[in-house]
This record gives structure tokens, sequence and C-alpha cells, in this order.
């Protein structure tokens, strides 16, 4: 189904908005009952931020943010002791996976980054969607981690923003 994606429009959960997304199904029922669950409680209590992304009066995808210290020790200094911005979920409703919603909502997350100034994006990726992460410039933060499988079925991804050429451009090199 062909998306005309400047339709979309996305808002932070709210109270109002169940009936909207109790049927949302995206294919894998962990993304789905964390929306119909979860997702508004940790918004309200400032855990977690979920916005939902809309067609018209439907659901068909959403995204949940999360203000994130790294907990691992990495050889990349300026991680060590700051916040980053983490990407806890990403689903799209079934019938329009493959559509551009997900690229959409990701480069809104882009663009919020950019506005709060953060510097990095960390994602526990499925390991299915590791190559759709890698194709928007993700790489995987622990070596092997992707080839090989681990109990939860996740991989650790992260995306630097930092523009070395915007900033020797700055500079005239």
């Amino acid at each position: 189904m062909a998306i005309n994606l400047s339709e979309l429009k996305i808002r932070l959960i709210s109270d109002i908005d169940y009936l909207n997304y109790k049927n949302f199904f995206c294919g894998n029922s962990s993304m789905d009952n964390f929306l119909k669950e979860s997702a508004y409680y940790l918004t309200i209590t400032k855990q977690a931020a979920t916005s939902l992304v809309w067609l018209e009066n439907e659901v068909v995808g959403y995204f949940t943010l999360q203000n994130h210290q790294l907990k691992i020790d990495i050889p990349i200094p300026e991680l060590i002791g700051s916040t980053h911005l983490y990407i806890e979920r990403i689903a799209i409703r079934k019938d329009l996976q493959k559509s551009g919603i997900g690229t959409f909502i990701l480069n809104y997350i882009l663009e919020i980054s950019s506005e709060i100034n953060e510097r990095f994006i960390f994602i526990d990726a499925l390991i299915e969607k590791v190559e759709w992460y890698e194709h928007r410039h993700f790489e995987s933060l622990i070596g092997d981690e992707k080839s090989k499988s681990n109990k939860d079925g996740l991989v650790f991804m992260y995306l630097d923003l930092y523009n070395d050429s915007l900033v020797d451009s700055y500079f005239g090199l």
C-alpha cells in the first residue's frame, strides 16, 4: 500500500488514545503488548516517552525514547559518563511495514536528537532488523554480537551524529 508520508502525524501518547491502538498489530507480540500495557504508564511517570504515529485517525506505528546512560565499558571516550538518546522501541503496523514509515520515524528521531544536542543514539535492535539499521548508518557496538545468537535476540547498536565534514568545512579545511 502506498503511503503519503507527508500525511503522517506524530504526537505523544495520551489517556484518550487506547481505543485507537488497542488492536495495533506489528507482528511482534512483545512490541504489541508493550504499547497496550506499558507505554502510557511509562510516559506519564517520565520513565520513557512513547509517541504514536497517525495516518488520518489510525495508529500506524509508534516509538519510545528514553534518556539513557551507557552502563558498559567501551573504548569511545565521548560516551563515558554522559547521557544519550535511546530508542526503546520502533514498531510499524504489520500491513504497512516496508512503506517508509520506519524511516520517517527514524528521521524524526534524528531531528529531535539534533534539536536537543544529542550526539549518540542507541538501540537494542532485533537481530532480524540489524541490516535495516545498518543501512541507516547504525553500527554494532559489541563486535560480533550480530553474527551469533544471544538469549535476547538483540544487537546493541549506535549512531554517532558527529559530522567531521561539517566541522572541517567550518574551519575551511
